[in-house]
């Protein structure tokens, strides 16, 4: 029985020892989930800060995640044009031996196998299935080849990409093209592949590609190779190696810019998880050393209200 003499006694400790246990269960609910508010109402004026952070952080997540498959196709593309251009590289080193030992028939097997290996390249996929030069189409092949009626050339070639050039954003405001396209239109290759294709069409026929005039055949036992071709057909080779390695160079450009955008992504981030953690983690060794304290405070209440309610005058007769 609470006495009149002991009531306001009584009332004080009961409201601090209720305050005491909803401390303690607040610190316990931080405990069990990690954070100083279960709501943003709960964080006051704190909400605004962290609302903003989720926010920036979404979208820095968004773009970086877009990024990565936009790096993965510019590779791909990059990786599929370096080695066209080593193709024409090596076009050039077999066209000169062939030409000093007047004898171009390797040359035309080793023409017909690359040329059939550009082709393979340019009908390549991506990481999601879509072919890499395609421009927008996914069902056709970007590149047929089939047997000349009347060579040389020795193969008629059909293009089927559109005219769309992939895009990416890669930040807010910043949006690169990241496609190539196999042709120029329907029987032309686009201008850095149309040099080397074409010579090689003409080589795998045997015969000198343009600018060479009339096309003579190249070189056998028998056959002396053309007067002046060699020059010309060089110069075309190295034309065609440039417009493809400038090509290669574009794409790298483009492979370094994003990923440095997305060093910057990452660090934005981190800076908003850090913010994040500093608004809203809790600390977790603070509130256990808490708890505990409470919890001495709270038994001490215990007991003192126990005091209180058994306190008489009989105790001091």
């Amino acid at each position: 029985m609470t006495r009149i003499s002991t009531l306001s006694q009584n009332q004080f400790i009961l409201r601090n020892t209720q305050l005491v246990q909803e401390r303690i269960q607040g610190m316990q609910n931080q405990v069990a989930t990690g954070t100083k508010a279960q709501s943003f109402t709960d964080l006051g004026s704190r909400s605004l800060g962290l609302t903003t952070a989720f926010s920036r952080m979404a979208r820095a997540e968004q773009f970086l995640e877009n990024n990565i498959q936009t790096k993965t196709k510019l590779d791909l593309r990059e990786a599929a044009v370096r080695e066209i251009a080593e193709i024409a590289k090596n076009l050039k080193a077999e066209f000169i031996q062939a030409e000093g030992l007047e004898d171009g028939r390797q040359l035309q097997v080793h023409a017909q196998n690359e040329i059939e290996r550009v082709v393979a390249i340019l009908n390549s996929r991506d990481q999601n299935g879509n072919y890499l030069f395609a421009g927008s189409r996914t069902n056709l092949v970007p590149v047929t080849m089939t047997a000349a009626g009347a060579p040389p050339p020795a193969f008629t070639f059909g293009f089927n990409n559109d005219q769309i050039i992939e895009q990416a954003r890669i930040e807010e405001s910043v949006v690169i093209d990241i496609g190539v396209l196999a042709g120029a239109n329907a029987t032309t290759p686009a201008s850095e592949f149309q040099g080397l294709i074409e010579t090689l069409n003409y080589f795998a026929a045997g015969r000198y590609p343009p600018p060479v005039a009339g096309n003579p055949p190249l070189p056998s036992p028998g056959v002396l190779p053309a007067a002046g071709a060699a020059p010309q057909v060089i110069a075309t080779i190295d034309a065609s190696l440039a417009a493809i390695n400038q090509r290669n160079a574009d794409l790298g450009i483009k492979q370094k810019l994003v990923e440095e955008i997305n060093v910057n992504l990452q660090e934005e981030i981190d800076i908003s998880k850090e913010f994040i953690g500093e608004l809203n983690d809790a600390d977790l060794a603070e509130l256990l050393t808490r708890i505990s304290q409470d919890e001495v405070t709270l038994e001490a209440s215990y007991r003192v209200t126990g005091s209180l309610r058994d306190l008489s005058l009989v105790n001091f007769l």
